[in-house]
């Protein structure tokens, strides 16, 4: 709701709370990094989207997001 009311703070906030009480949320870290490449804190994106994958190797979002942000950042090679 709040990312598509363009609330990021508040959209981070709720986010990081799921991700608080089920850290297995896959949905929720993948759009957690969305919000983070979207703020330009690539890092951070990084490491969501990361997790998702150590998760879930066959997430497909997760897998094109980080595709994306590998691309992004220069480091293809991974």
């Amino acid at each position: 709701m709040y990312k598509a009311l363009e609330d990021t703070s508040n959209a981070i906030t709720h986010y990081e709370s799921a991700i608080t009480i089920n850290p297995s949320y896959l949905t929720a870290l993948n759009n957690l990094g969305s919000l983070y490449y979207n703020s330009a804190d690539y890092e951070k994106a990084f490491v969501l989207y990361e997790r998702v994958l150590k998760l879930d190797p066959a997430h497909a979002t997760s897998l094109n997001n980080f595709a994306g942000i590998l691309k992004h950042m220069g480091r293809l090679e991974e």
